[in-house]
């Protein structure tokens, strides 16, 4: 039999979703559809025989057609746009190239680390602003920075790709 190579999801502290990719000559596959599993017996060149459960994640939109698994909160699969209009195309599909075609909350945040995005908030906490300049001062009074991350958190990510794009959103 030829060798392949198979992913497996593993659940860490530190990121709830890691990913591991592992090759070796298939020698028996078991799978589990409750459970969107498959036990995979693997003999690898410097392991041996091994058994190894694989989850897979059934595609739920195409990303320039490819299929992709989108899990995030506020996210319709039919908005990855929105993650388009954050950040540029080629670093969309550069990432998603980097971690098994999966869009979820760790994926947005490695974007946003990646790409340092800053927000602003009006002292109410109202408003989230995409640029602190002399106008919106003037309309809203004193800014706070908040980095990406933390609007992200906070709002989601359909609120800063709104305040990016009409430049403010109300909260």
């Amino acid at each position: 039999m030829a060798q392949k190579t198979l992913g497996t999801q593993k659940t860490t502290k530190s990121s709830p979703k890691a990913y591991q990719v592992f090759e070796g000559v298939v020698r028996d596959i078991l799978f589990s559809p409750q459970q969107r599993t498959f036990r995979v017996n693997i003999d690898s060149q410097n392991k041996g025989l091994e058994e190894r459960e694989v989850s897979f994640l059934p595609s739920n939109a195409y990303y320039e057609g490819i299929p992709v698994y989108v899990d995030v909160p506020k996210l319709a699969p039919a908005n990855i746009w929105m993650l388009e209009s954050l950040f540029s195309k080629e670093q969309v599909l550069i990432t998603l190239l980097r971690r098994n075609r999966v869009i979820d909350t760790s994926f947005v945040k490695d974007l946003l680390k990646e790409n340092h995005l800053v927000f602003y908030l009006n002292s109410n906490k109202t408003f989230l602003l995409a640029n602190n300049n002399e106008l919106f001062q003037n309309d809203f009074g004193k800014l706070t920075k908040i980095n990406g991350l933390a609007a992200f958190k906070q709002f989601g990510i359909e609120k800063l790709e709104e305040a990016k794009e009409k430049g403010y959103v109300r909260l």
